[in-house]
């Protein structure tokens, strides 16, 4: 956790939520995913726009399962 100072005597916490990585590989495209809530996972697909949507897909669920603040 980082602490940031935005001006004005305001001051914002940054903290890593998700980390993700997209890597070429020889078959397409590799994401590898690491969150707090949803541990390290990776997905492979063929084009980046479907690996991308399958990130999407799992980190909105993700979002949605955690518990309101």
């Amino acid at each position: 956790m980082t602490l940031l100072s935005a001006g004005r005597g305001v001051s914002l916490v940054e903290e890593l939520i998700v980390n993700i990585v997209f890597l070429r590989s020889g078959e397409g495209i590799v994401a590898r995913i690491s969150s707090e809530a949803g541990g390290h996972r990776e997905y492979r697909a063929g084009t980046a726009v479907n690996v991308i949507e399958q990130v999407i897909e799992d980190l909105r669920e993700e979002v949605e399962s955690l518990p309101p603040k």
